[in-house]
């Protein structure tokens, strides 16, 4: 089960995470950019990535341009499936929240 420490203090949790597609070529060089298209998905309030599932395969399948291939990101929003669900009121914003992203991309 892979996650992500994301947060501090009262708004510390792991962030569920998957990784599909074209994942084992990435190598994180400038290069990669113009052979790979890389999607982050965020799934609305309440819904787990598994949601997502319908639309994979045509984004998977998709060719941004001929010899590129695509690699998605999804995520358990805090709070939400397999993410913790820290207690605190305050843990659940909108810029906590892109810092949950930002932690599972990095």
């Amino acid at each position: 089960m892979p996650t992500v420490s994301a947060g501090s203090g009262a708004s510390l949790t792991d962030i569920y995470y998957e990784l599909r597609g074209d994942t084992a070529s990435c190598s994180g060089r400038e290069s990669d950019f113009n052979t790979h298209v890389s999607i982050l998905m965020i799934m609305g309030f309440g819904a787990t990535l598994d949601c997502w599932e319908p639309q994979l395969d045509g984004l998977l399948n998709h060719q941004a341009s001929p010899g590129a291939s695509v690699r998605a990101c999804l995520l358990d929003n805090r709070g939400v499936g397999r993410s913790g669900s820290p207690k605190a009121r305050q843990a659940y914003t909108t810029t906590i929240m892109a810092d949950d992203c930002i932690a599972v991309l990095v």
